[in-house]
């Protein structure tokens, strides 16, 4: 059997944008998006290797895989 690991967390976004503005110049704006999560693999322990990671926003740990 797999063994299951959890953790909460959270992924940051940034999201960049160019408008132009007088005399061609581009100007740069960057936002910020953080999006609350959990972060979820499976170790097989027969090979120590992990064989399934993902993050799944807007959850919270439950011990189940693939919330």
């Amino acid at each position: 059997m797999d063994s299951l690991y959890q953790i909460e967390g959270s992924v940051v976004k940034y999201e960049t944008q160019y408008v132009k503005v007088k005399n061609n110049a581009p100007e740069m704006s960057q936002t910020k998006k953080t999006i609350d999560g959990v972060f979820e693999w499976v170790v097989d322990p027969t090979t120590d290797t992990v064989t399934h990671r993902t993050f799944i926003p807007g959850q919270k740990v439950t011990g189940k895989i693939n919330q």
